[in-house]
């Protein structure tokens, strides 16, 4: 859990031009953010970002959040950080742990860049392996409140919230990839897939007597002149609905099983398998829902 504050002014826009969060390999230079928000309390809290690992359960992964001052935050690394805050970290995922994670963007460190190996801690630049780590993991016992519900978005070990800054994917067909950022849907660029749900699990809060159980649903619409109907062609997007939803505003439904548990409609199961798609492409890769009779 990436946690970020600033003790800056950073409700009037004027001031405060907003946040960008870059994932990625320790050291790497990242050109798109995975996420960038203007949001920001009246106490300096900007928000917090899950992020889990999409390989090796104990991979390194690189963190860089940028605050834009006087541009905005996503144009601070051509201006060389200049009216900027940075701040890099460099931590290893600890299996089966939660961990969270500090970052303060902090007045003292506007306009020092330092480099992609080092961060500015009041106002100078250190390595970012000397930073402190994060706290220790959350030991079961102790009172919190529950992890709310993530999504994974894209191949960058990214997670998304499924409300909010939700995550907006880019899918490359011919190399079998995903990118993706966190933004609110409205600003998801045409073509892209807003995902508000991976698997049931996010969606299970809905559960009710009268639909019974809901699952993360993959709206799509296949070609006309093709019998693919139970094979995601062109997706939209997912949501949570019913189980026993089949179509929706003219949109063909499957159910999502990012977790690799079988579908249950409360009368039966369905097996979870890879996506796919004609002549075995898969539209949506890395991803997967229950295939039905």
């Amino acid at each position: 859990m990436l946690k970020i504050d600033t003790d800056l002014e950073c409700t009037d826009p004027a001031q405060w031009r907003g946040v960008a969060v870059y994932l990625g390999k320790p050291g790497t230079v990242l050109e798109q953010p995975t996420l960038v928000t203007t949001k920001c309390d009246g106490n300096g809290y900007v928000g917090s970002v899950v992020v889990a690992p999409s390989g090796e359960k104990d991979a390194l992964v690189g963190v860089r959040v940028v605050a834009g001052i006087t541009r905005n935050p996503e144009d601070c690394p051509d201006a060389n950080y200049d009216g900027c805050i940075v701040a890099r970290r460099a931590l290893r995922y600890s299996p089966h742990e939660s961990l969270e994670l500090q970052v303060s963007l902090l007045r003292d460190c506007i306009s020092q860049p330092c480099d992609a190996t080092h961060t500015c801690v009041a106002g100078r630049c250190i390595d970012t392996e000397s930073v402190p780590s994060p706290s220790s993991p959350i030991s079961p016992d102790a009172p919190s409140s529950p992890t709310p519900p993530s999504v994974r978005c894209g191949d960058d070990e990214l997670r998304c919230p499924t409300v909010g800054n939700v995550c907006c994917l880019t899918v490359d067909l011919n190399q079998g990839t995903a990118r993706g950022q966190c933004r609110p849907s409205a600003d998801c660029p045409p073509g892209n897939i807003t995902l508000l749900c991976d698997d049931a699990s996010d969606c299970s809060h809905l559960d009710n007597g009268t639909e019974g159980k809901y699952g993360c649903a993959v709206l799509y619409r296949n070609p006309s002149d093709v019998n693919l109907s139970w094979v995601p062609y062109f997706i939209t997007g997912t949501q949570c609905l019913p189980m026993q939803k089949f179509k929706v505003d003219g949109l063909t439904v499957l159910m999502m099983c990012q977790d690799r548990e079988p579908c249950d409609d409360g009368s039966q199961k369905f097996p979870c398998n890879r996506s796919r798609g004609p002549d075995d492409l898969s539209r949506l890769p890395g991803y997967f829902w229950c295939d039905y009779p």
